[in-house]
Formats: structure tokens, sequence, C-alpha cells
């Protein structure tokens, strides 16, 4: 398994594990491959739109209290804490959640401006917006909503993680890592997070100590990280390793992936 043979084809496995935006409100992800069954290479901007359009299904989470991320890890910082929102703003992030439970992306999104013109230190609000704008397939304003949310608090998770996904996105796999690390540093925890990291990495031919351990720690919880893993150890000349991940990715009983998983496994033997 050479280092370009297999490269980022498999990146549709990431939608296929179902990751997330990490925000009071949430979507599914489904994809497409980063080739087509021809072996094409899929140009950025259609991957990018896959990322961020049709191939995500909304999805309420529970109601996450403030200060918090979907995971319920601590997030908010002293000065956050000491910000007082609008009643207002308040109000128009409240009817924002309340179109997003009857799928109204398009009202959600305007209430959610409206709360973010009222208060602009309205961290929760600002990172929202930013996931609306991904629903509706744009993907410069989402990541441009999610720095500022960034900006505003420093250690609020969710947009650092939501940033590395949009980040991985369009192939800027350097600043992917940087956001993920930074989401893995707030929330260790945060498995998701780890999975884009080693991504992104493996993505990038870097089969680093680093790209194998979050690989490690992520695959209980996603069957497809066994395969990352497999192409980071293939990489490093581990091929024995590397077949045994491959090996635990198929006895999961996964579908998505599973013959280029057999192809891979013919390989390195």
């Amino acid at each position: 398994m050479t280092a370009r043979s297999v490269s980022i084809r498999f990146g549709c496995f990431l939608f296929a594990a179902g990751l997330t935006l990490n925000a009071q409100y949430t979507a599914e992800m489904s994809g497409t491959a980063l080739n087509d069954q021809s072996g094409r290479p899929i140009p950025a901007s259609e991957r990018q739109q896959a990322l961020v359009t049709g191939n995500w299904i909304p999805n309420r989470t529970a109601t996450v209290p403030r200060g918090t991320t979907a995971m319920g890890s601590p997030t908010i910082s002293l000065n956050r804490l000491a910000h007082n929102v609008p009643p207002k703003a308040q109000k128009e992030y409240d009817r924002a959640n309340a179109a997003l439970a009857k799928e109204q992306i398009d009202e959600a999104t305007l209430h959610f401006e409206r709360a973010v013109d009222i208060d602009p230190e309205f961290v929760e609000a600002v990172n929202d917006l930013g996931a609306a704008y991904a629903r509706q397939g744009k993907p410069a304003e989402a990541t441009r909503q999610f720095n500022k949310a960034a900006q505003l608090d420093p250690r609020y998770g969710p947009a650092f993680y939501n940033m590395s996904l949009m980040y991985l996105g369009q192939e800027r796999l350097d600043d992917a890592a940087r956001s993920a690390r930074t989401a893995i540093d707030i929330n260790p925890a945060h498995v998701q997070a780890r999975l884009i990291l080693g991504m992104a990495l493996v993505f990038g031919d870097h089969f680093t100590d680093e790209a194998v351990a979050n690989l490690r720690k992520c695959t209980d919880t996603y069957a497809q990280a066994h395969l990352f893993l497999a192409r980071a150890l293939a990489g490093r000349g581990e091929k024995a390793p590397a077949r045994a991940e491959i090996e635990s990715f198929l006895a999961t009983g996964e579908k998505t992936g599973r013959e280029l998983a057999q192809s891979w496994l013919q390989a390195l033997r």
C-alpha cells in the first residue's frame, strides 16, 4: 500500500462516521469519497459542497446548558461568565432554536444573525450562526463565525472543533490539525476532534506517533478509525499491525469501506 495509492480516497469514512458540528445545534454527515468510482479525484470545491450542503441531515440535540459543549465538558471562560446576554438577543436566539427544531434553516439563520447584531459577544449565537451558514453551503462565512467565536472565548471548544472540520473539508490540513489540537487541549475527551487530528495528519502523509495515538483512541467509537490507523501504520512500514487494524474494521460489520478494506488487506499480505 504505497503512500498515494490509497491517499485521501477514504475520506468518505469521516462522513460515514457521522461527525457533527459541535454546537448547540448539530448536523449529521454522510458524504462522498474524495475520489469517484473511476478513481478520478473530486475537486476540492465539489467535496466542500458535499460537506456543507446536501449530505448533512439536520438533527437536534437535547438542550445544552450555556457554558458546556454537546459532550458536557466545561468550556466557559471568566470573561464570558461575566457577560450578560441582552434579553432581545436571547429572544432571537430562542427563536432560532425553535426554527431549527422545525428544520427551518433559513429562518434560524436570520434569527441567529439578529441575535449577533444585538450582542456581538454572544458566543453561542456566533458559533451557531456559523453552523447555520455551513448548512446553507457557505463554508467561508461559517469558518469566519467559528473564528470569531474562538476569539471571543479562547476556551470555547466547539468553535475550534468546528473550524477543524471545515478546514479538513477545504484540505487546509495544517489548519485542521492546529484547530483540532486546541479542541483536544480544551476537552481531552473530545473523540471527534482526535479523529479529525488523526485524519489531517494521515491525509498529509504525516504518519507520526501523534497520528497513531489519537486514532487509537477513536477506534472504540468510530469503526472507520481502524482504517485511518491502518493507513498510518502502513505508511510507517508496520504491515502486520496495519493488517490487524483492517481485520478489526472488517470484524465490526461496517459496510462503508468494506470493499476497499479487503483490497488493502490483500495488498498487505
